[in-house]
């Protein structure tokens, strides 16, 4: 595996939940946020980054913006801003080699499963019997014979064959040449 010079930046946020007793102004770590700014954050990277306990070669601040408009309760002002952070991710480049066999096995799965009618009640339990069972059907593939050892038999039962005939045929021949001879005498 090789690490690339190249680099990409991947997105996620933080949500902040401001409480204040305005709902134009609130306070994040003794500064004043103005509740009325597009982009209530901005210029606070370093201190942001530094919260949440990141680096800034490896995280950068997007955009921050208000998620909600203030709600009021008990004379309290809640508000949720939205802070973008970017992390870098680096990119690796991995070289593989091999073959594949090619022969691929098709394995077929059925799933049955029972519920017990009975439960059973232990205090403040109530147990049901459930049982599940797995069943794999494997299809094996049938491998042709090979053209060499279909050949082979082929050839032995021609030779075979062969021998068998000039076998049976040989004594007839004798018996006609035999019977030929004693009747000339």
């Amino acid at each position: 595996m090789v690490t690339e010079k190249a680099t990409s930046w991947r997105s996620s946020y933080i949500d902040y939940t401001f409480t204040s007793t305005s709902k134009d102004y609130y306070e994040w770590n003794g500064n004043q946020i103005d509740g009325n700014s597009s982009h209530p954050l901005k210029g606070y990277d370093k201190e942001i980054l530094k919260s949440i306990g990141v680096d800034k070669k490896s995280y950068r601040i997007g955009n921050t913006y208000w998620k909600s408009s203030p709600k009021k309760k008990n004379g309290v002002y809640t508000r949720v801003l939205r802070v973008e952070v970017q992390k870098r991710v680096p990119h690796y480049r991995v070289n593989y080699k091999g073959r594949s066999k090619g022969d691929v096995e098709t394995v077929i799965t059925y799933v049955s499963t029972y519920k017990g009618k009975n439960k059973v009640k232990s205090g403040k339990y109530i147990y049901e019997i459930t049982a599940t069972a797995v069943y794999k059907e494997k299809v094996i593939k049938s491998k042709p014979i090979p053209l060499m050892l279909t050949m082979g038999i082929i050839v032995l039962s021609v030779v075979t064959a062969g021998v068998l005939f000039i076998i049976f045929l040989k004594p007839k021949i004798r018996r006609k040449k035999h019977v030929k001879s004693n009747s000339i005498i």
